[in-house]
C-alpha cells in the first residue's frame, strides 16, 4: 500500500504544471518531479539521493542566466533553513524560460522540521508581455517628452536646450548633442552631459546626415564623416531632424555601455526626427519673420478683425516664444484656458502650429503686448 501510495504521489505530481523539488533535513533529494527535469534539461530520477547543493555547483547552476547568484542565494536559504523566499530565475538551457520560485521549510506536525521544497512556475509568456507593454510605455513617454519640448519654446536656442536636456533625461544618456541648419550646412547648438572627444566634437557639420537613424560604435547606418573621430568607441545613437524630408537637425545621445535594447528602435526614433524638425523649421520660421517685419517696419495689424483682446495677448507670448505656462502665469490665468486660447488662435489665423502663428502674427504686423498680470483678473 505504502508503494503504491508513493507511486499515486509520484504520479500527481508529475501531471502538475510546475517544477518540485523537496530536499529532507540533511539537504539530499528526495522527491524530484518531471516538470524540474523539463525545466532545467535533467534526468530527474538521476537527482534522487544526491546532496542539493552538489547537484546544484555540478549540474545545475550552469543551466541559468545567473549562476553564481543562483548557487549564492539557495545556499543561504540551506543556511537558514526556516526561512520562505519568492524569486525569479532565469534559465537558458534547455531553452530560455523565465521561472517564478518558491522555496520554504516542511514541518511534520509537531512542527519538526522536514526538509525544504522549491517550487518552480514558468512564467515567460506573462513576463514577455509584461516588458511589452513596459517597451511600449517608455516609447511612448519618451515620444510625448520630446513633443512637450518641442511646443513648449518657439525660440530656436531655448527649444534646442529643453529638447536635449529631457531626451537624455527620459533615455538615461550619459550626453547629448544637438546641431540645427543653418544655411546650407548644421551648426552646433546645444550639448548636455559629459562628452567624450569633446573637444573632437565639430562645430560644423558639412556633410548633412542620412535619413534614417544610425547606431555605434558598430555604425549601422550612415554617420557624418566629420563626426566620425569624436564618436570613436562611444555607444551612441544619432537621429535626423527632418521636415518634408529635409534636414533641419541632427541629434545624437551617448552612452558609456551598450545600448539598452529598449531604444534600437529606428522608427521611434524616425517619429522623434520629425518632431524635432518641425519644432526647428517653425522656431527659425518664426525668427525670419520677426526679421522682417522689423527691416518693413510694418505698424499695422491685421490680426486685429478677429481675436478677442485675450487671445491677442495670448498670441503676444506666443510671438515672444512663452510656454502654456509661462503665458499662464503672466495673464493670471490657467494653462488650460491658454490652451482653449491657442486652438483659437490656430483657427482663426488658419495655420497648425504655434510657431506658424506666431510667424503668420508677425507678418501681418501684429504688435499686441501681454497686460502684465495684476491689470487683469481670470476670464
Amino acid at each position: 500500500m505504502w508503494e503504491d501510495g508513493a507511486q499515486m504521489l509520484q504520479a500527481v505530481l508529475d501531471s502538475v504544471d510546475a517544477a518540485i523539488l523537496m530536499v529532507d533535513s540533511r539537504l539530499q533529494v528526495v522527491l524530484c518531479n518531471s516538470r524540474f527535469g523539463d525545466f532545467f534539461g535533467l534526468d530527474p530520477s538521476a537527482l534522487i539521493g544526491q546532496d542539493k547543493r552538489t547537484a546544484i555547483t555540478r549540474d545545475i547552476k550552469w543551466r541559468v542566466q545567473n549562476p553564481e547568484e543562483f548557487e549564492k542565494r539557495l545556499f543561504w536559504l540551506y543556511e537558514n533553513p526556516e526561512v520562505t523566499a519568492h524569486d525569479e530565475v532565469e534559465v537558458s538551457i534547455p531553452r530560455r524560460r523565465i521561472l517564478q520560485r518558491f522555496s520554504g521549510p516542511v514541518f511534520n506536525k509537531k512542527q519538526q522540521l522536514l526538509g525544504r521544497v522549491e517550487v518552480y512556475t514558468d512564467i515567460t509568456q506573462a513576463k514577455s508581455v509584461q516588458e511589452e507593454m513596459e517597451f511600449k510605455n517608455a516609447q511612448l513617454f519618451l515620444l510625448n517628452v520630446a513633443a512637450t519640448a518641442v511646443n513648449e519654446s518657439l525660440e530656436t536656442d531655448n527649444l534646442c536646450k529643453l529638447f536635449l536636456q529631457r531626451v537624455k533625461q527620459a533615455t538615461g544618456a550619459q550626453a547629448g548633442i544637438l546641431y540645427i541648419k543653418d544655411g546650407k550646412q548644421l551648426k552646433l547648438a546645444a550639448a548636455t552631459g559629459t562628452l567624450l572627444n569633446l573637444q573632437k566634437l565639430p562645430k560644423w557639420l558639412p556633410d548633412l546626415p542620412d535619413s534614417r537613424p544610425f547606431y555605434g560604435p558598430e555604425k549601422q547606418g550612415t554617420v557624418p564623416q566629420s563626426l566620425a573621430c569624436a564618436l570613436q568607441g562611444i555607444f551612441f545613437v544619432g537621429f535626423p531632424a527632418l521636415y518634408h524630408q529635409e534636414a533641419w537637425g541632427l541629434c545624437i545621445l551617448t552612452w558609456d555601455k551598450m545600448l539598452p535594447k529598449l531604444w534600437l528602435n529606428e522608427a521611434l526614433f524616425v517619429n522623434m526626427g520629425i518632431q524635432l524638425g518641425m519644432g526647428i523649421h517653425n522656431a527659425q520660421l518664426l525668427q525670419r519673420a520677426r526679421l522682417n517685419a522689423l527691416q518693413a517696419g510694418e505698424q499695422i495689424s491685421t490680426v486685429d478683425f478677429t481675436l478677442s483682446p485675450r487671445e491677442k495677448q495670448v498670441l503676444a507670448g506666443l510671438a515672444a516664444g512663452m510656454s502654456n505656462k509661462e503665458i499662464a502665469l503672466n495673464l493670471q490665468i490657467s494653462a488650460y484656458t491658454v490652451k482653449n486660447h491657442v486652438r483659437n488662435i490656430l483657427e482663426k489665423l488658419n495655420v497648425r502650429s504655434r510657431g506658424q502663428a506666431a510667424a503668420e502674427a508677425l507678418r501681418r504686423g501684429f504688435a499686441g503686448t501681454l497686460i502684465p498680470a495684476e491689470e487683469e483678473t481670470e476670464e
